[in-house]
């Protein structure tokens, strides 16, 4: 008997070393939406116990590459990093709906797309926001949280290659309107993929704010259905909907719910190291936080998947460079904005503005909101609140000064 359990744990000892083997050759990406991540105003109310679970997650999960989601307060992501080691960095977007740069006041509070990455296998990190150019495009990625792109060199058991990981935070909601924006914004996103990235691997990760095989809208077919379709390994531009497996199976992505609306989908090139079948939603996260549940962390689970880095070109590959976003630190003349606007208006002055009235105007030209400032400073981004009550439509808005006046039109 006691042959016969020491060769069990011999047979198990050799298991764990073959895992832990191919866990460490193995490029590991995880994309997660972490509720509100350090919010005051919303997802789950202890702050310090959200943190707290986020750094036994992430250890947990030993993962090369992190896709975060819904991140407000960057100081606790810096924590977060910084309880992780000194092999860790990690990177925050300058973007999110309806705030264009860090300067905008409401920055500091608006979910934010980030990576976490190992330094030792992560190198050469790029980022930026993708189609900030594209006035649709920020319409339809939620009025500006853009898709997120980190470029970088992977090293794994020797091997380097580069790939691109692209973050989206989708347009939320199940109206019509709300669909119809994501499926515009993953057709224009999948033109500048096919046009720019079909030479390079790329694995577009996030929270897509629906499924992959349906519209969680009642709608039919998939937003994204313009590249789940394109699955013929054939074409130059071949898609692998890697998570779309998962819907089929009956999983969930988010607590409560029974659809997955959490995915990860590759190019041709990046199939070409996918580990088949490593996809998965890590509901495992119970065993380190066992109340995960109860939505004291975030209130979606992790989703996983693995790659067997190949050896191929290294060499960085950012597609052509973005133009300087909205509303620069030093303006001229009077800038105001977004557009479509929603509740909020920012504003920018290139000099000082006194006795400022602002107004907006509806199409049959009644006056529908006024606010009055003494002053307004030069190059000083501003925020005002407009009535969340103004039905859809095109608006003049106004603005009357000592200095001078500017009339621009606006829709809702």
């Amino acid at each position: 008997m006691r042959r016969f359990l020491l060769g069990c744990l011999a047979v198990v000892a050799v298991t764990v070393a073959n895992a832990q083997t191919q866990a460490d050759t193995a490029l590991r990406i995880v994309s997660w939406n972490i509720e509100w991540f350090g919010s005051t105003e919303a997802g789950p109310p202890n702050k310090n116990l959200q943190e707290r679970n986020v750094v036994r997650i992430l250890r947990f999960l030993d993962a090369d590459i992190y896709a975060l989601g819904e991140i407000v307060d960057t100081m606790r992501m810096r924590r977060v990093v910084d309880s992780l080691g000194a092999n860790y960095g990690f990177t925050i977007s300058d973007f999110c709906s309806a705030v264009a740069s860090p300067d905008f006041p409401n920055w500091l509070t608006c979910q934010k797309l980030a990576y976490v990455y190992r330094k030792d296998v992560v190198s050469n990190v790029r980022v930026r926001g993708m189609l900030r150019a594209s006035q649709n495009a920020y319409y339809n990625f939620a009025s500006g949280r853009f898709p997120y792109l980190l470029n970088a060199n992977v090293n794994k058991n020797g091997k380097k290659r580069n790939i691109n990981v692209i973050n989206i935070h989708a347009k939320s909601g199940t109206t019509s309107t709300d669909y119809t924006r994501r499926r515009n914004g993953a057709i224009e996103l999948k033109d500048t993929l096919d046009q720019f990235f079909s030479r390079t691997p790329v694995i577009l990760v996030g929270d897509y704010n629906d499924e992959l095989h349906r519209s969680i809208s009642g709608f039919g077919t998939s937003p994204y259905q313009v590249i789940v379709a394109d699955s013929n390994r054939n074409n130059a531009n071949y898609y692998r909907s890697i998570t779309l497996p998962l819907s089929y199976a009956g999983e969930n992505s988010t607590i409560g719910f029974s659809t997955v609306i959490d995915h990860q989908i590759i190019n041709k090139r990046m199939d070409s190291m996918y580990i088949a079948g490593s996809a998965a939603i890590r509901k495992d996260v119970l065993t380190v936080v066992p109340d995960y549940n109860a939505r004291n962390t975030s209130d979606h689970y992790p989703v996983f998947s693995s790659y067997s880095v190949i050896a191929g070109d290294t060499s960085v590959f950012i597609a052509p460079p973005p133009p300087p976003p909205p509303a620069p630190p030093i303006v001229q003349g009077f800038k105001i904005g977004p557009n479509p606007f929603s509740n909020v208006l920012y504003y920018r002055s290139g000099k000082t503005l006194t006795d400022v009235t602002m107004a907006l105007y509806n199409a049959v030209g009644a006056k529908v909101w006024q606010r009055e400032l003494a002053t307004i400073p030069a190059n000083v981004a501003q925020q005002t609140q407009v009535p969340s009550s103004l039905p859809p439509g095109v608006y003049i808005f106004r603005l009357l000064s000592k200095e001078e006046t500017h009339q621009l039109k606006l829709v809702k």
